[in-house]
């Protein structure tokens, strides 16, 4: 046996037997102390106590030894001096073998463990247990010279072997049943996660396993529990994970940031729910202590306190398992999600008839809603986007400057969008922040505010929660219609009123779409001069004076002054052959505000007054040129009348046919497509509620003017009239040649009967053969002419006719009803019909039935007339 840790014990023996001074305590406790230090596996045995367990019994000894011998408060002192030993010493298992080998060297004496046994701190199973670990000290060869062996140490012999044996018998026995309290510490443990003496922790998978070494003391129900607790650690510390900032694994933004914030609040409640635990676990086990330094010989079991047991754990867990289990799987739906897209994804857990997961999503709902509902109280309030993170549904772009702010520079995002807001209403909250920043950014109202937004402040700051409810709160989208309103009608009346919105746009469709007849026919007349000329050599200076005139002349002289001053006349870049029909064009700036709003339209004005000018241009050709030079040069060419009679008899029917087409494409635009569909714009604009609505109708007038006056029309379409007008160009220019012949072949007629008068008058009476053989050969070149002229006219008609058939068959084809009933009045006598194969087969309207069933890139919304893009008469 080891001399040191016999003197140890002599010296503790000598100290209970009150033979020394109390006081030699605190030396014995650190050669104790020491001993461990040097020979740790001294004490190499699975069944230790407790430290506290061991103090609690040495205390309760030594005070029943200090009253044998009259010596007061030995326990207290010896408690007093361990923990001033063991103070700094963090390794618990040093400090359990300590107190399990001063508390054997007490268990050796028969008369101590008969008191033990009495008062109920040791049992037969100790004594069982003692003698257990004698075997199992004995069967340690590897440590046998540093292991102290209680059998061996006999501190009083009037022990015998015998009862030695008994004792040991029943401290095993007893011993094999595990402490409750321990268990118990385990399982609090395991609810935060923190591994213990009976579970593992894995760092990979993040979840607790059973400890090999010490599971086999515990019963499978035990392990069971244990393994249920682990559970609530393992869920524990996902949310951790998830409500850790730059986790990687958690949701992002602003919104992101009150989900955490939620998150966290709701596991300090869970902390705080197991604080209480451990604060009761640990008050049971104080009343315990004092429990046992009360009582004496008298048995104390049934003062003993109530304690903690695994069970009443296991029913506790069951709502707060279930809870972190909901917070988990909503945390990890929600993972690198944001903003709206953030919303939606909680707002999916809510009402599924679960009132434990309608509970938890309500609270993280509120939570992300709050910054959210700001955003939207900012925006619709005061025109201001506070969006930090780029999460909320409307963005502003800043990269776009202010001029378009109306169109381009505020948007929705539609994935950040909540999914209990619907696009409509998300549209209305965009234009009610938009009409208040365009007060303030545009129309110079810095201050400008919605009006009486108390309705929206309330809901937005006491009762958001009601906006994601179900069935959904009707004064949330009231109040946001009530602001919508509002503030659309502030715009409105500003725009309509000060900025005389409805006056530019009359101004634009009587200049630029020649709404204004008499004014286009005088402006014509005063710049014919000008048309004519080469491109390069019009000059804009030179039209303005012109364009002054004809306004003066016209009956727009009674507009508005401030409309007419927008009017202009430019003058574009020539290219090679353009003269000035093709270079000039008007033009309408539109001022401050008003420019805003129609910025996006203004280029299909332009779009639409080229085609309209150039069949102004064909009108002007025909009406001042071709029919005017036919009525004038009619009485004058009346000498040559029998010879050219053929030939002005075709002139007049083809340009008579050329005329009725030109007035009736004319009339069509003019008046059925622009005049009628501006008169039920005007009708609607006096019943529009916003700014928006009106733009959106005449943003609609434009397509149906674009698509009906042919500006928008196919290439097939464009291709047909502008055959049409190169024929009346080439009629202008041949009907002047053939006039200029004409007036020539008169004018020779007229040298020579000036020279047969003139030869009378002299007496010579008659003229030379050769004056007679030079007049035939012209009167035969102008018959030739004459002739020419003819096959001139009817090679111009053919391709008139041509072009003619092909843009019939076009408008027949077309899907708009108005197109298909213009082309019917434009072959009212189904003239073009008689001379057309393809529009006389009544296959016309059955090819645009069978469209429906063989055309492959038919929309279903193109009804029964719209036929192939690519179709043609041969693939029939």
């Amino acid at each position: 046996m080891n001399t040191n840790i016999m003197s140890i014990l002599e010296e503790l023996r000598k100290i209970i037997n009150d033979e020394i001074s109390l006081y030699a305590l605190d030396l014995v406790l650190n050669d104790a102390m020491q001993y461990i230090e040097m020979h740790p596996n001294a004490l190499d045995y699975p069944y230790l106590q407790a430290e506290v367990d061991c103090i609690y019994k040495i205390k309760f000894v030594l005070d029943k030894r200090g009253k044998f011998h009259k010596t007061n408060l030995c326990g207290d002192r010896f408690q007093d001096f361990f923990l001033m030993t063991c103070h700094g010493i963090e390794d618990k298992r040093m400090r359990d073998m300590l107190a399990n080998m001063l508390l054997w060297c007490l268990e050796d004496e028969p008369e101590l463990i008969e008191l033990l046994v009495k008062v109920g701190l040791m049992t037969v199973s100790d004594i069982n247990q003692i003698n257990s670990r004698e075997e199992h000290m004995n069967t340690s060869p590897s440590n046998s010279s540093h292991i102290w062996r209680p059998s061996e140490m006999r501190l009083n012999g009037d022990c015998s072997d015998e009862s030695m044996t008994n004792y040991i018998a029943k401290v095993q026995d007893e011993r094999t049943k595990l402490p409750n309290h321990e268990l118990v510490q385990n399982a609090i443990y395991a609810f935060l996660g923190i591994p213990g003496t009976y579970l593992l922790k894995n760092g990979k998978t993040n979840r607790m396993s059973l400890n090999e070494e010490t599971a086999a003391q515990l019963s499978r129900a035990q392990c069971g529990m244990l393994m249920r607790f682990s559970e609530l650690g393992y869920y524990h510390d996902c949310l951790v994970q998830h409500s850790t900032q730059n986790s990687g694994a958690n949701a992002l933004g602003t919104l992101g940031l009150a989900f955490i914030c939620q998150l966290k609040l709701l596991l300090n409640r869970y902390h705080g729910e197991v604080a209480q635990l451990q604060d009761v676990h640990s008050s049971n086990r104080q009343k315990l202590s004092d429990v046992y330094a009360k009582f004496g010989d008298c048995c104390w079991t049934n003062e003993k306190p109530h304690q903690l047991k695994l069970l009443t754990l296991l029913a506790w867990s069951v709502g707060p398992l279930r809870q972190l289990q909901l917070l988990n799987k909503i945390a990890t739906h929600c993972h690198w999600h944001k903003g709206g897209a953030l919303v939606s994804r909680v707002c999916e857990f809510l009402y599924n008839g679960d009132p434990i997961l309608d509970e938890v999503s309500g609270k993280l709902m509120r939570a992300c809603c709050a910054p959210l509902m700001h955003m939207i109280s900012t925006w619709m309030i005061d025109g201001r986007v506070e969006d930090v993170d780029n999460e909320f549904f409307i963005e502003s772009l800043v990269e776009i400057d202010n001029n378009r702010l109306w169109y381009d520079k505020i948007q929705l995002r539609p994935h950040m969008l909540p999914s209990f807001i619907s696009k409509q209403l998300a549209e209305k909250i965009l234009k009610t922040g938009k009409n208040v920043l365009f007060m303030r950014k545009i129309c110079g109202m810095t201050n400008h505010t919605v009006k009486h937004p108390e309705q929206l402040r309330d809901i937005i700051e006491n009762r958001f929660f009601e906006i994601f409810s179900k069935p959904h709160n009707a004064d949330w989208v009231l109040a946001i219609e009530n602001c919508y309103a509002e503030s659309s009608k502030q715009v409105l009346d500003i725009m309509v009123g000060p900025h005389k919105l409805i006056g530019h746009l009359q101004g634009m469709r009587r200049y630029l779409l020649l709404g204004q007849g008499d004014f286009v026919n005088i402006f014509i007349e005063k710049i014919k001069d000008e048309l004519d000329k080469v491109g390069s050599n019009v000059y804009s200076y030179n039209l303005c004076s012109m364009l002054d005139a004809a306004l003066r002349g016209a009956n727009a002289h009674h507009d508005d002054p401030e409309i007419m001053e927008h009017l202009d006349v430019v003058v574009r870049t020539p290219y090679p052959g353009d003269f000035g029909w093709d270079v000039i064009s008007l033009l309408y700036s539109v001022p401050g505000p008003v420019s805003m709003v129609l910025e996006p339209v203004m280029p299909q004005y332009k779009t639409l007054f080229k085609p309209l000018w150039r069949m102004k241009y064909m009108e002007f050709i025909l009406g001042r040129n071709v029919w005017k030079e036919q009525t004038r040069n009619a009485k004058a060419l009346w000498a040559i009348h029998d010879e050219i009679s053929a030939a002005t008899y075709k002139l007049h029917l083809f340009t008579a046919e050329i005329m009725h087409f030109v007035h009736e494409i004319l009339y069509h635009v003019l008046f059925e497509v622009i005049e009628c569909n501006w008169t039920a714009l005007v009708k609607r604009l006096k019943k529009a509620s916003d700014l928006d609505e009106i733009l959106d109708l005449h943003a609609k007038f434009l397509d149906i003017v674009s698509i009906r006056s042919f500006a928008k029309s196919s290439q097939a379409t464009r291709c047909c009239l502008e055959t049409v007008y190169i024929s009346i160009m080439h009629l202008d220019s041949t009907q002047q040649l053939f006039y200029n012949d004409c007036f020539m072949e008169i004018a020779a007629r007229k040298h020579m009967e000036d020279s047969i008068a003139e030869s009378e008058r002299a007496g010579r009476f008659g003229v030379t053969t050769e004056m007679m053989t030079q007049r035939l050969e012209e009167r035969k070149l102008f018959k030739k002419k004459v002739s020419m002229f003819r096959d001139t006219l009817d090679s111009l008609a053919i391709n008139y006719r041509d072009a003619i058939g092909a843009f019939l068959l076009e408008l027949n084809s077309s899907s708009d009803t108005y197109l298909r009933m213009f082309g019917t009045r434009l072959d009212f006598n189904e003239f073009y019909k008689k001379k057309d194969i393809n529009l006389c087969k009544p296959l016309t309207f059955e090819l645009m039935r069978l469209s429906s069933v063989m055309g492959d890139h038919k929309s279903r919304t193109a009804g029964r007339f719209s036929i192939r893009h690519n179709a043609t008469l041969a693939d029939f």
